[in-house]
């Protein structure tokens, strides 16, 4: 065998021996670091995962994990698209950051701390990793809105509609209150009230916007506790009679109607 086949069958030797190290040392890599991380078990010790976003309050959301393994961090992501909105490793989210939506909270804990880089969905999430239980987070913006009255105020009977703009919120009703605006008589999904049904005298109309867990059978609206914000208040005078006109009054005795000056 001359040098230069020497030379080929060396070098062809070498090259196999290289390959067979090669996969050798994957195998065994793989064998000898299994992807050994934990999620870990997700609580929190907020008290509603329902948060109001527009009563002038902060809503820190803290989150705490047991039972975990790996480099951890704390995800706040989209219920339902997955986008990952925000990361920590504290655990703490204040959900007056974050647009009204439902979200999901989780911690996940990786291998390495590249498994995480340039991941805008959970998705994405590749290689070595764990996830623990998520927690749901419903954040809800309410706005009662401007009501106004689509007609006269001062009525002797018959039906009264208005009109509300800037309401905003998951649920909404109209509301017809006594004259101190302490009682609820009837709360409706229509702004439309037959003062018919109610005898003389002054009411208030308002319109609410609100979240879940309101109480709606509460008879003082001053009372009702959760994510609601009311609108401003119109003021409904009813008296039987004859509608009356600018400066006059109506005696309901007599059944005439006065000025309310001397001439």
């Amino acid at each position: 065998m001359n040098n230069q086949s020497l030379h080929s069958r060396n070098l062809f030797t070498l090259q196999f021996a290289a390959l067979a190290i090669g996969l050798s040392l994957c195998n065994g890599k793989m064998e000898a670091q299994p992807c050994n991380v934990s999620g870990g078990i997700l609580a929190t010790s907020s008290t509603t995962n329902n948060v109001c976003l527009n009563d002038g309050d902060s809503h820190p959301f803290q989150l705490t994990v047991a039972g975990n393994d790996g480099i951890g961090r704390f995800g706040l992501a989209e219920a339902g698209t997955g986008n990952v909105v925000a990361v920590n490793t504290s655990g703490l989210f204040d959900m007056t950051n974050y647009p009204p939506g439902n979200y999901q909270a989780g911690h996940v804990s990786v291998g390495e701390i590249s498994t995480l880089s340039g991941v805008t969905n959970i998705n994405q999430l590749m290689g070595c990793y764990a996830l623990s239980n998520v927690i749901p987070i419903t954040s809800i913006f309410v706005h009662g809105g401007s009501i106004a009255a689509l007609g006269s105020t001062n009525i002797s009977g018959g039906s009264l509609a208005f009109e509300v703009t800037g309401a905003s919120g998951p649920n909404q009703r109209w509301a017809l209150l006594n004259q101190q605006g302490s009682e609820i008589l009837t709360v409706q999904t229509e702004g439309v009230f037959d003062f018919d049904d109610y005898p003389d005298g002054t009411y208030r109309v308002a319109h609410g916007a609100f979240g879940p867990g309101i109480n709606l059978n509460n008879i003082d609206p001053q009372n009702l506790e959760g994510c609601i914000d009311a609108s401003n208040l119109v003021t409904v005078v009813k008296a039987s009679g004859p509608v009356l006109g600018p400066g006059e009054v109506y005696n309901p005795v007599t059944g005439r109607i006065w000025m309310d000056r001397n001439l």
